[in-house]
């Protein structure tokens, strides 16, 4: 049950049940979250950097394992494990962007979730400490330098196997065959392949996205490595939301 000064009720709707759930005991209905006395600490590495997959196996070990997180209704969205947002703001950094891009821009922040274990991670789990700024800038610049290096690898792949989807490039509604010479088409590429390489010529060592032995691979492997790291907008966390119950399940 969860108390609201006098009066109890049996959860709130949005959550699982206190029976399901006995952390929720402790739920205040105004501050929509448990008291601070009872709310868990967000799991990070050395650096103070959130761990989204340790945040998620947290939430999942305070409610019964059987219980079944509703995959439609309300809809699955994105959580950002980097909140609160407001704390990330430039006005707090003079000005600077690289906190708000470090909680907003690196995929690894966020996660594809339930709705309601959304909601729940924010009723028990305070927000990560806001690390150093240095570790901050340091995480947004590796990442920038990944996501460059996987969207040139993309256009060299589409300038060597697809120009016809190239931004600009003439192409015949009836056969779909490029509208240019073949030197045209070919000082194309060799834009595309240059871009590749200064991207690459980037990369240094000991950036955090990027196993640097990629570097000396072709387009098509780079893109298809980074794109699980860079080509995504926040990270899939279903399969480790409904995987855990059905290995719980299956060893009981």
């Amino acid at each position: 049950m969860v108390r609201v000064g006098p009066l109890r009720f049996e959860h709130p709707p949005h959550l699982p049940s206190v029976q399901q759930a006995p952390i929720l005991e402790w739920y205040d209905p105004e501050l929509r979250r448990v008291d601070d006395t009872h709310r868990l600490e967000a799991p990070i590495d050395d650096r103070g950097v959130v761990d989204i997959f340790k945040t998620v196996e947290l939430a999942l070990s305070l409610v019964d394992d059987d219980y079944i997180w509703p995959r439609s209704e309300p809809e699955p969205d994105i959580h950002h494990f980097v909140w609160e947002r407001d704390w990330y703001h430039p006005r707090h950094f003079n000005g600077s962007s690289v906190p708000r891009d470090y909680r907003d821009s690196i995929s690894f922040h966020k996660g594809y979730l339930p709705r309601q274990l959304h909601d729940f991670l924010h009723a028990v789990i305070a927000p990560p400490p806001i690390p150093d700024f240095s570790i901050m800038e340091a995480r947004v610049r590796d990442y920038e330098i990944a996501s460059a290096l996987f969207e040139s690898a993309r256009g060299a792949v589409t300038a060597r196997k697809k120009p016809g989807k190239i931004a600009g490039v003439p192409v015949s509604p009836e056969t779909g065959r490029v509208l240019l010479d073949d030197e045209i088409l070919q000082q194309i590429m060799l834009n595309f392949e240059g871009y590749f390489e200064n991207s690459k010529a980037e990369v240094v060592h000991g950036n955090e996205f990027i196993d640097h032995d990629l570097v000396d691979r072709s387009p098509e492997v780079v893109a298809r490595h980074l794109g699980r790291i860079a080509g995504q907008k926040a990270l899939n966390l279903m399969p480790l939301v409904y995987g855990n119950r059905r290995r719980a399940r299956a060893a009981a």
